[in-house]
């Protein structure tokens, strides 16, 4: 079960990404609406078993953690994968 509800979080925040870069979607409501999926990639990230699953929640991560706006790093967002232990 849990598998599948890391896949659909990760779809779901891939959307909402694309949304976002097409500006469908304000800076806003992509901070709301991602916010409590990556908390819950981030916390059992340890329980995903396939290193493709694990590729697909550490890209999406590192993806909303972009600042949208220029295409690099938001230092002053939350680092998740460093959160995780994935960098350092």
């Amino acid at each position: 079960m849990l598998s599948l509800m890391v896949e659909c979080d990760v779809l779901v925040l891939k959307i909402l990404y694309e949304m976002f870069q097409a500006q469908r979607i304000t800076l806003q409501e992509f901070i709301e609406h991602t916010k409590v999926k990556i908390v819950f990639l981030k916390e059992n990230i340890g329980n995903i078993i396939t290193d493709g699953e694990r590729n697909a929640v550490v890209d999406i991560i590192e993806k909303c953690s972009i600042n949208p706006f220029s295409g690099y790093h938001d230092y002053n967002a939350p680092n998740y994968l460093a959160d995780i232990g994935l960098l350092q």
